[in-house]
């Protein structure tokens, strides 16, 4: 029933623009365009059909409607951060398959882990650390099932509480690790390639992290204040191994290929290009036989290729069609003062990123702040990294981030913790966001 209500509204809301006159202010284009991004709200928001199907289906009412051409539109899959995308999916498959990421996780454990205080703090170092080279909520997957294992091997009255402080040690580690670099999801290349669209303007690897690393560990510290007053007390003995028994060579490969992957991402991605030097990585990859194509196919989520696609198609075609521009005079934020805009855009963001995914939460607001720049002192590559940021903010709700969803399915946290210190961090991590924001404003005006 409920589908049916949703495709019955979806329909209508199409059919608007070919019965009535568009709004003062919005080209006839321009009102197709709104409708079918409503529309590709509604369906976000419902989840009717997967996140990807909704871009799909867009793409396609884009090309049926006559807003642009077939050619032109499907042109778009084959911009930049799509390939960065794709090649650093790749480059987390073989992070994976060789059992790096769980020997860092499992070092940090055992290095750092010498009662119950130091353990959490130690999931939430190497999620943090993990999460910067390689999908967050993929991090999160692997160090659950750790944290669960290491936890039944505690006799201690307050393991219930334990468990749940290192489970949310693990999600805000990787959630503010996924929000440093480009490496972390979807979410960033997503906004660098609006930005793109938008202001023909490519964002570096280096200046991306160059804004985003002193915010991301500023909250970091002080989770990890909250994590060490809130953990109960107790000693342990960590004698969990864990880990995939893997050849060396082949770890040690797949080392070297990160690093220096990583290091010319930083230092040469301006002149090489992110993608060519992602693409480059991915031949790499095969040519010292360290991966598979099936490896590729059963870790690298096609899906969120596809996404991403529709996703950039739809933030072009409502800039070209002065769509985003229209939504921002009629809202009135164009008219707040500076500073009140980016409070505004930082409450849109996170209601946005805890009832739809954080990617299509960052494309929604994508619309409504990038027409401000300009205005409130801040530079596209500020911006950018605001929207990536404040999308990625989803501590409570499962629908905002796959990260929430695994915790939830645990059975070890109640939703009602969620609310209590979801929302601490949510509360603490906006407050250091809108700290770091003003001082950019004030630098650049």
């Amino acid at each position: 029933m409920k589908r049916v209500l949703i495709l019955v509204t979806s329909f209508v809301i199409l059919l608007i623009p070919f019965v009535f006159e568009p709004p003062s202010g919005l080209s006839q284009e321009g009102f197709k365009t709104l409708s079918v991004f409503i529309v590709g709200v509604l369906w976000w928001a419902s989840q009717i059909v997967p996140i990807m199907i909704t871009s799909i289906f867009m793409i396609t009412l884009f090309a049926t409607l006559g807003l642009a051409d077939s050619e032109e539109i499907y042109s778009l899959f084959g911009s930049t951060p799509v390939f960065f995308l794709l090649g650093s999916f790749i480059l987390s498959s073989a992070l994976k398959k060789t059992g790096i990421t769980q020997d860092i996780a499992l070092w940090f454990i055992r290095t750092f882990g010498k009662n119950s205080k130091k353990i959490s703090v130690s999931f939430a170092l190497a999620s943090y650390f993990l999460s910067l080279w390689t999908v967050s909520h993929g991090v999160v997957a692997i160090l659950v099932p750790i944290a669960i294992e290491l936890m039944n091997c505690i006799d201690s009255e307050d393991n219930k509480k334990l468990m749940k402080s290192v489970l949310f040690s693990i999600l805000w580690g990787a959630t503010l690790g996924g929000s440093t670099t480009p490496l972390g999801g979807a979410r960033s290349p997503l906004v660098m390639a609006i930005v793109e669209s938008f202001y023909n303007k490519e964002i570096s690897f280096l200046k991306w992290i160059a804004l985003s690393f002193p915010i991301t560990v500023s909250i970091l510290v002080v989770s990890i204040l909250v994590i060490i007053k809130t953990t109960p007390q107790v000693n342990i003995k960590v004698t969990f191994q864990g880990g995939k028994a893997t050849d060396p060579k082949e770890k040690f490969t797949v080392a070297v290929i990160t690093l220096t992957t990583v290091f010319l991402w930083i230092f040469a991605g301006d002149k090489l290009g992110i993608a060519n030097i992602a693409l480059g990585t991915v031949v790499l990859l095969f040519l010292t036989n360290v991966i598979t194509w099936t490896d590729v196919e059963r870790n690298v989520n096609w899906g969120i290729i596809l996404m991403y696609g529709g996703a950039i198609v739809l933030g072009k075609m409502m800039n070209e069609t002065g769509v985003s521009q229209w939504i921002v005079n009629i809202t009135g934020i164009g008219s707040l003062p500076s500073f009140f805009e980016i409070v505004t855009i930082i409450g849109v963001g996170i209601v946005l990123t805890e009832i739809m995914s954080n990617s299509a939460a960052s494309l929604i607001l994508a619309q409504l702040a990038l027409p401000l720049l300009g205005k409130n002192h801040l530079s596209p590559e500020a911006m950018a990294v605001l929207i990536s940021m404040i999308t990625g903010f989803a501590y409570i709700l499962p629908t905002g981030s796959p990260s929430v969803s695994i915790l939830f399915s645990t059975g070890q946290v109640e939703f009602r913790d969620f609310l209590i210190y979801g929302g601490f961090m949510t509360i603490m991590s906006c407050a250091i966001l809108l700290v770091f924001v003003g001082f950019w404003m004030f630098a650049q005006g």
